[in-house]
C-alpha cells in the first residue's frame, strides 16, 4: 500500500516533470519587439505580416550563459524523469522499498532535477538583455523546478517514515 506521502510525491513529481518539459520545449521563454517576437531555448519566432515565422536557433546560441541554460535544463528534465521512474518502481514493486539505494536515488534525483532546472532559469533570467521580457514558458519551468524540489522534500519524509 502506498502512503499518503508517496502519493503526494508522485503528484508533485509528475506535474513538475510535465511542466518542466512543456516549458523546456516551447518558444516562449522571453518576448521582444513589443510581444511580436518570441524566444525559446531552441527557436526564435517573429510575427511578420500577420504570420508567425519560426526559425531554429536564437541570437544567443553562441553565448556561454545560453549554452549553460540549455545544458542545465536538459540535465534537470532528465533528473526529474529518472526520479519519476524510480518513484514508480518504488511504489509498484513490493521489494523495491526495502532497498536503500532506490530510496536515496529517488530523493537525490528529485533534488538534482529540480535544482538544475531552477539554476537554469536563474541564469536565463539574470543574463537576458533588458530589451526582452520573460514570458510564460519561463514561469512554467520555474514552477516545475519548485515542484521537483518539493517532491524531493516530501520523498525525504516518505523515506524516513518507511
Amino acid at each position: 500500500m502506498v502512503s499518503c506521502l508517496g502519493k503526494m510525491t508522485f503528484v508533485a513529481l509528475s506535474v513538475g516533470t510535465i511542466l518542466g518539459s512543456v516549458g523546456f520545449g516551447t518558444p516562449n521563454w522571453a518576448l521582444f519587439d513589443a510581444g511580436k517576437g518570441k524566444l525559446g531555448l531552441w527557436q526564435t519566432c517573429e510575427e511578420a505580416l500577420g504570420k508567425l515565422d519560426c526559425d531554429a536557433g536564437t541570437l544567443f546560441d553562441d553565448e556561454d550563459w545560453f549554452k549553460g541554460t540549455k545544458g542545465l535544463s536538459i540535465l534537470g528534465i532528465l533528473g526529474l524523469l529518472i526520479s519519476l521512474v524510480t518513484l514508480l518502481v518504488y511504489m509498484c514493486v513490493p521489494l523495491a522499498n526495502t532497498y536503500d539505494v532506490i530510496k536515496c536515488g529517488l530523493v537525490t534525483l528529485a533534488f538534482i532535477g529540480g535544482g538544475f532546472l531552477l539554476v537554469s532559469t536563474i541564469i536565463f533570467g539574470s543574463k537576458l538583455p533588458e530589451a526582452y521580457e520573460l514570458s510564460w514558458s519561463y514561469g512554467v519551468v520555474v514552477v516545475g523546478s519548485f515542484l521537483g524540489l518539493l517532491a524531493g522534500l516530501i520523498s525525504c519524509f516518505e523515506v524516513r517514515s518507511s
